[in-house]
Order: C-alpha cells, then sequence, then structure tokens
C-alpha cells in the first residue's frame, strides 16, 4: 500500500491516474471526523427514505473524509486473476483567500481512529488538499487576481532561500526550514518554490516548512532553472486530490464499496457539489458522477435472499461436507 501526503502527491498523482485508467474497477473506503451529527440526525427503522437522507446529508455537511483508500484492480493474464494496487491518502482542508473552511470533530470517531492507528498530525501538517466544484470557481477568481503573489513576507521567504543556496554548507548539514507567513496556504506555498527552486525537497513539519537540497542536485543549477509559477501550477496545487478523483470520474469504471451510503455522500459533497435537497435530486447527480456503483453489503444481502428461495445456501454446505469427508478418508489411506 502507497501512502500519499501532501508531501509525494505531486510525484504520485500521475502514477494514481494511471492506475485509474487501466483498472477493470475500483474499490474505495473512507475514513471520517464524525459519523451522526446530532440526536436529530440518528437514524430510526421508521425513517422514509427523505427523512433518512435529510438527516444524512445534516451529518455530512459538518464532517469530512479525513482518510480516502483507493485500490485499483487491473485484469491479469489468468481467469479472474487481477494485479491490486492501493493507495491510501489522507485529506485536509485548506484555506485560501477568503475561503476558511469549517468541519466538526466526534469523539467517537477520533477515539476510534486513534485506536486503529490513525495519524492525525500526518492528516493535518501533511493531508492532501481538495476543493469540490463550487470552491474552485472561487480558486480560480483568487488565482486570476494574482492575489497570492501580493502576501506580504513572500519576498522575505525567497530571500531567505537564495541565501541559504549561495552559503550552503554540506558540512553543517543542508537543509532549512522555512515559517510559512500567516494566512498563506502550505500547498500554494509549496508549489511556489518547486517553480522557483527547482530540485529542492519539501517536506511539511510541525516547526515548519523543511527544504532540503538533494545530494545530486546543484545549487547553481536550482537557481539558474528557476522561474515565476503559472496560474495553472498554483491552481493545480490547491485542487490537491481532486485532480485524482475527477479522473475516477472520468473514467467512468465500476466504484466498489462495502455499506457505502455514507462513503459516496461526503465524496459527493466533497468534490463535487454540496449535496441537493432532495434524495431523488441526489440519485440523479450521483449516478452522473457513478453510473456503475456495486455495494458488497447490498450485493451479499441479495445473494443471501435468492440462495434461501432455492435452498442453495444448504446444498452448498452439504457438498463442502462431503467433500471434506472424502478429505479425511483419503488421508486415512495414505
Amino acid at each position: 500500500m502507497t501512502e500519499v501526503t501532501a508531501c509525494n502527491f505531486d510525484r504520485l498523482a500521475p502514477e494514481i491516474e494511471a492506475a485509474i485508467a487501466s483498472a477493470a474497477f475500483v474499490a474505495i473506503d473512507t475514513e471520517f471526523t464524525g459519523l451522526v451529527r446530532g440526536p436529530d440526525a440518528t437514524p430510526s427503522l421508521f425513517d422514509n427514505i427523505e427523512e433518512r437522507y435529510a438527516k444524512l446529508r445534516h451529518t455530512v455537511t459538518s464532517y469530512y473524509v479525513c482518510q480516502l483508500g483507493l485500490c485499483t484492480f487491473t485484469q491479469g493474464p489468468g481467469e479472474n486473476a487481477y494485479t491490486a494496487k492501493a493507495f491510501t491518502v489522507y485529506l485536509c482542508p485548506r484555506s485560501f483567500g477568503s475561503v476558511d473552511p469549517e468541519f466538526s470533530v466526534q469523539a467517537s470517531s477520533v477515539e476510534f481512529l486513534c485506536q486503529n492507528g490513525f495519524d492525525f498530525n500526518k492528516c493535518f501538517y501533511k493531508g492532501v488538499p481538495y476543493a469540490n466544484r463550487a470552491l474552485r470557481r472561487v480558486l480560480d477568481a483568487y488565482l486570476l487576481n494574482e492575489q497570492y503573489l501580493d502576501k506580504p513576507g513572500l519576498s522575505k521567504l525567497y530571500d531567505s532561500v537564495r541565501h541559504w543556496l549561495n552559503n550552503n554548507d554540506r558540512s553543517k548539514g543542508s537543509s532549512l526550514t522555512l515559517t510559512p507567513p500567516d494566512g498563506l496556504s502550505v500547498p500554494l506555498l509549496m508549489a511556489d518554490l518547486r517553480a522557483r527552486f527547482p530540485g529542492l525537497k519539501l517536506d511539511i513539519m510541525p516547526e515548519g516548512l523543511k527544504v532540503t537540497l538533494p545530494a545530486d542536485c546543484a545549487q547553481t543549477k536550482v537557481a539558474a532553472q528557476g522561474r515565476v509559477p503559472t496560474e495553472a501550477e498554483l491552481c493545480a496545487a490547491a485542487l490537491g486530490f481532486s485532480r485524482c478523483f475527477e479522473a475516477l470520474v472520468s473514467s467512468g469504471k465500476p466504484i466498489v464499496g462495502h455499506n457505502m451510503l455514507l462513503d459516496l455522500l461526503m465524496l459527493y459533497n466533497q468534490f463535487c457539489e454540496p449535496l441537493p435537497p432532495s434524495f431523488a435530486k441526489f440519485k440523479a447527480a450521483l449516478n452522473a458522477v457513478f453510473p456503475l456503483v456495486y455495494d458488497t453489503k447490498h450485493m451479499s444481502l441479495q445473494i443471501r435472499q435468492v440462495c434461501s428461495r432455492f435452498s442453495v445456501h444448504e446444498a452448498c454446505m452439504l457438498k463442502l461436507k462431503a467433500g471434506l469427508e472424502q478429505f479425511v478418508v483419503l488421508q486415512d489411506n495414505l
């Protein structure tokens, strides 16, 4: 399994997109910061479909997907043979311009994630950014007006990197820790520095942005090849995992998951558009995004009903019992 963070996303994004393009189907699983938004959102056996959707919609608007598991299955040479390629992606919303996302955290969900080894530091420090289509329009306007380049403190930051490159002494270490200016989006800053100082390795740390000069990278080359980042590069940095999600949507590949209604609601709200007010409109909208969805929980329930109708389950168990008894007899005769 490949772990994806903001530090290695630029390098891994093409690999994820290629894996999606070649896949026969894609399996997904998600982790949330919460599951139920208060007593009013608690499901009931007496809910009709619209009431259940309204409760889920209320929950979805409060929490977010903090980790996405994505596994592509590519057809192998043999019958029913597949090659699986799994990615686990830490996600974290980022602020830029007037956009400052809010989300809630539920104690029981935090406890569950902690018990299962979830790394919250990695999530909040190094989570890959994302934006749904509504936020992308705001982002385009923000970058079009070049508001990012006007941020105070950027020039001083560039000067710090240049000074460090010009005076770098390998015997004293080859890293520099930068403190991003207040209110500056770290993913945008990383894209900016990668364009202005190509070849440098960037890593997000609790104390700031760590800049490292690799052993095979010359200081003069880094300074000579630098340039101002394009609007497209900054936009791609802010969109983050949204580009891979759009690749998944465009591919039209079947999506497989288990008990995945809440997963689909979360993903649609987080990467597409805010959830529609009615369940009927949501079904139409989701079908346009993921026309082929296979929920293994629903499938297992349907198969169980069919098997019980034709006594297939009992017949299979009898055949299995007979086969095992025959195997035991053969073992005794050896």
